[in-house]
């Protein structure tokens, strides 16, 4: 199984004039466990719909509190922050600020601004390809060290960490403060662990989870030698153009699924376009990707779907239709947007080599595809054959 090979991502400057719940408490309990050793410190912070702005916050003042625990300067800590989701933004580099007031005030007013889709494997990509460089602060002497804040499946987090007693769990993000002395000493102890190991050989991660939710991908990408692992719920999405086809098995309740997933998008020639296909033994296109750019219209066109073709399931067919006929410049596809496919099923499909052929078809165009397993009756294993993120419904 692939997944999309370009990453997209971009830098932004913090916003002056955000309010965050943020303290200043005594760190003294926590410095304890850090020293000078030089570190490179990367936040991976995720932020989606489902979080909002007020969990958001609560993950900001988090970090903030890890960060005070550190001794920041080009001599011994620098930090970056990243927010993902379905797309990536540098807040800012490592060699942003070598001041910590300063440093914690750009934290304070990082915005929850892009909610959208899951998709870790970007963010990991990101920090490997752009944040640890030279250009952007890395030092080669400095221990690389991330911190991401996620809401993977635990299996996930225990395949991405190289320990897998570095997974720190959290019931939600109120409870993230019950933890922030006991990921400080855990960061702290990886450090340690690492002191005299060439930092080329190794990178710390910490990773923090809240809950299991969307899978992001099979195989994570793994970035480091050692890892801990803590998962909350942020997400993030920009507004970089998207395309969006949609397959659903055509009941009531997936066609209001896929309205309730189009209402978190905007929608237009410069944000997002959706496309709607509907199969069994054959293949409908309700709608192609340029024929709604009006919210409003595209939701009214979206709850008329009609049941109109019962029969088997032929997936493949669905698949092949998406690459040859949807996600093409005469029906509205751009090539620089990015582009992702929603497959909604609730059976096992026919002639399943062809279907995994046909998948890895549109993996190969860079096209990440998201299956949503619907009743019992659904094959995992054909599931995660085609798809880059599956969930169970």
């Amino acid at each position: 199984m692939s997944s999309v090979t370009t990453t997209t991502s971009s830098t932004r400057k913090p916003m002056g004039n955000t309010t965050l719940p943020y303290t200043t408490e005594s760190t003294s309990k926590v410095t304890k466990y850090c020293h000078s050793t030089p570190t490179d410190l990367v936040f991976v912070l995720h932020e989606s719909g489902r979080v909002g702005k007020a969990n958001f916050q609560l993950q900001n003042q988090f970090v903030a509190k890890l960060v005070e625990g550190f001794d920041i300067g080009i001599n011994s800590t620098q930090v970056a922050v990243i927010t993902f989701a379905s797309t990536v933004i540098t807040e800012f580099y490592l060699n942003a600020f070598n001041d910590k007031i300063q440093l914690l005030e750009s934290i304070k007013h990082i915005n929850y601004s892009h909610p959208g889709l899951t998709i870790t494997h970007k963010a990991l990509r990101t920090v490997r390809n752009e944040v640890f460089t030279v250009a952007n602060g890395m030092r080669p002497n400095a221990l690389p060290f991330v911190i991401v804040v996620t809401n993977v499946y635990i299996d996930e987090l225990r395949a991405v960490a190289t320990d897998p007693k570095d997974v720190i769990i959290v019931k939600d993000f109120r409870f993230l403060v019950s933890i922030q002395e006991r990921a400080l000493r855990s960061a702290c102890k990886a450090l340690l662990r690492n002191t005299n190991v060439s930092s080329n050989e190794t990178e710390t991660t910490i990773l923090i989870t809240t809950k299991h939710t969307i899978a992001t991908t099979s195989s994570p990408t793994k970035i480091t030698k050692t890892m801990t692992a803590i998962t909350t719920t942020t997400t993030s999405s920009t507004t970089t153009p998207k395309e969006i086809i949609t397959l659903p098995y055509t009941s009531e309740s997936t066609i209001k699924f896929v309205a309730k997933l189009v209402e978190g998008f905007d929608i237009g020639i410069n944000n997002t376009q959706v496309a709607v296909i509907t199969f069994a033994s054959t293949v409908v296109t309700e709608l192609y990707l340029n024929a709604f750019h009006d919210k409003i219209q595209l939701l009214e066109s979206i709850k008329h779907i009609n049941y109109s073709h019962p029969g088997i399931t032929m997936t493949h067919k669905a698949l092949r239709t998406i690459r040859n006929d949807v996600f093409t410049v005469a029906n509205g596809m751009r090539p620089d947007a990015f582009h992702f496919v929603i497959v909604l099923t609730n059976g096992r499909s026919m002639i399943s080599p062809v279907k995994i052929r046909e998948a890895k078809l549109l993996h190969e165009l860079n096209i990440t595809v998201f299956a949503f397993g619907i009743s019992n009756e659904v094959y995992i294993d054909e599931l995660r054959a085609i798809a880059t993120v599956i969930q169970e419904m």
